[in-house]
């Protein structure tokens, strides 16, 4: 069934109203995941519709969406466990063996809804037409639903994504390689699905998100007066940031002065209020590049507006300001 997922525009909000959000999340591997969970449930402009979980043990991920939910005192947002394997069922998710660490115990075994994560979002979407989608994980579930569920993921009236990476970013004085767009390269099928699938999207790339990140020093403002939601998240961090830079130090240098980046927050929050990035409409396109795949530009591809500069610093300061709320 061919269906035109042109029909609806782009969706830009109204003034302060609250805008709906579905979040669509592999949490508990990068602390990215969890940071911009933090900051769906400190910011007052978001109404948080559902959680769907992406990528490998997807219940983990789900009780780690949940418990953060429930520390933060908003224990009625639902979350779904997703997606397990990549569309063409090839082994690529990361699992690093942290994951929950610092924030799972043995109370938080109870069961998960059993709807599954793609149900979930065509439900959600259905029953919440002006719900937009932050997608900041492997893109399976987006993909899925759109396979499934055409004429539902048609009803998207924003699909937010971070990954992609588009233009050489360097960090000190080495280039960053295009591989480190987990996100994108993790599920190659999913990512063609959604991007070519004409949903209108808002792309947050890697060459952005490497440009901004939380300091030792934002890590211990962070610390002053945490709640239990956000000292939760700073357990993770903890956890978190001794693996990025083992991850990184080998082929960009010393990481002393970055705890972690901030790619998934960085894509909410441009869901919200472009204002954080430069954004250019942008002809984008798919493939691979030796055995890395990959976005590129291409006068040829789809429009895609996507995220292109951004004042790094001057967004960890909104974070850190933000998060503290929590």
């Amino acid at each position: 069934m061919l269906v035109d997922f042109r029909a609806r525009g782009h969706h830009r909000g109204t003034g302060n109203s609250m805008k709906q959000i579905i979040l669509d999340t592999d949490i508990g591997s990068d602390v990215d995941d969890a940071l911009c969970l933090g900051l769906a449930l400190a910011e007052p402009s978001i109404e948080l519709i559902g959680i769907t979980t992406v990528s490998g043990d997807t219940a983990c991920r789900a009780r780690i969406a949940r418990k953060l939910a429930r520390l933060a005192g908003q224990s009625g947002i639902p979350v779904f466990a997703g997606t397990v394997d990549p569309v063409d069922d090839e082994k690529r998710f990361f699992w690093h063996g942290q994951e929950g660490d610092g924030i799972l115990d043995e109370s938080d075994r109870d069961a998960l809804p059993t709807e599954t994560g793609v149900a979930a979002l065509a439900r959600m979407i259905e029953t919440h037409p002006q719900a937009e989608v932050v997608a900041v994980g492997p893109l399976t579930n987006i993909a899925r639903l759109i396979l499934e569920a055409p004429q539902t993921a048609a009803k998207i009236p924003q699909l937010t994504i971070m990954g992609g990476h588009l233009r050489e970013i360097t960090f000190g004085q080495k280039s960053f390689p295009f591989g480190i767009d987990y996100n994108i390269c993790s599920d190659p099928a999913a990512a063609t699905i959604v991007l070519e699938a004409q949903i209108p999207t808002r792309l947050v790339t890697a060459d952005v998100t490497l440009q901004t990140w939380l300091t030792p020093d934002d890590r211990d403002r962070l610390a002053d007066g945490a709640g239990p939601a956000r000292a939760a998240i700073l357990r993770a961090l903890d956890r978190w940031t001794p693996i990025q830079r083992s991850l990184f130090e080998g082929f960009v240098g010393d990481l002393s002065g970055n705890a972690a980046f901030l790619h998934d927050p960085l894509a909410l929050a441009c869901a919200l209020d472009e204002s954080h990035c430069e954004f250019e409409d942008l002809g984008i396109s798919t493939g691979w590049d030796g055995d890395v795949f990959r976005t590129y530009e291409d006068p040829k591809g789809r429009k895609i507006r996507c995220a292109t500069a951004i004042d790094g610093p001057r967004f960890a300061k909104f974070f850190v300001r933000a998060l503290r709320a929590l």
